[in-house]
C-alpha cells in the first residue's frame, strides 16, 4: 500500500528536477584591462574589469631610496547574493599591509577589565625589561626591530 505512494513521490520529484534543469552558466567577459611596466625601477600598474562582477587596480612604485616602496590598489566584487564589496589597500615598509572596507568586521571595544589587565601586563613587562613601569612598549619594540635589522645587539644595551 505504501509502495505506490513512495513510487509516485519519487517520480514526482524526478519530474520536478527535470523541469527545473541545470542553472545557466554565467559567462564572464573581460572588459577593460591593461598594464604598464617600468623595467628599470620595477614599477608597474595594472587594471582589469569584468563588468558586473569584479574589478581590480594596482600600482607599485619604488623611490630612489633603497627600502622605500609603496603598493596601492583596490578591488571590487559582487557576491552571489548581489552585494557589491569594495576594498582599498596599501602596503609599504613603514605600515605594512593595510586594508579599508565597510565589509571588514570591527573589533569590539575593550572592556574595563581587559584595559586594566593590559595595563597591568605592560607595567610588569616594562619592569621585567628594567624600564620604568610606564615605558612605551611600542617605541621599545620598534627600536628592537631596527637594531636587529642593522645587525646590532638584540637587548638594546651592551653587556
Amino acid at each position: 500500500m505504501q509502495a505506490p505512494l513512495v513510487f509516485a513521490s519519487v517520480v514526482s520529484v524526478l519530474l520536478w528536477c527535470a523541469v527545473q534543469g541545470r542553472p545557466e552558466d554565467i559567462e564572464y567577459t573581460l572588459g577593460k584591462h591593461g598594464d604598464v611596466r617600468n623595467g628599470t625601477r620595477g614599477a608597474y600598474k595594472f587594471h582589469y574589469e569584468v563588468p558586473g562582477h569584479s574589478s581590480r587596480v594596482e600600482e607599485y612604485a619604488k623611490s630612489s631610496e633603497e627600502d622605500d616602496m609603496e603598493i596601492k590598489g583596490n578591488y571590487t566584487f559582487v557576491s552571489p547574493e548581489g552585494i557589491k564589496f569594495e576594498f582599498k589597500y596599501e602596503a609599504d615598509y613603514e605600515d605594512g599591509f593595510t586594508v579599508e572596507s565597510d565589509a571588514l568586521p570591527v573589533a569590539p571595544e575593550n572592556t574595563e577589565e581587559v584595559q586594566q589587565a593590559r595595563a597591568a601586563f605592560n607595567r610588569a613587562y616594562c619592569t621585567a625589561l628594567g624600564k620604568e613601569p610606564d615605558c612605551d612598549l611600542v617605541e621599545y619594540f620598534h627600536k628592537f626591530r631596527i637594531d636587529a635589522e642593522e645587525g646590532e645587539h638584540f637587548g638594546g644595551e651592551e653587556e
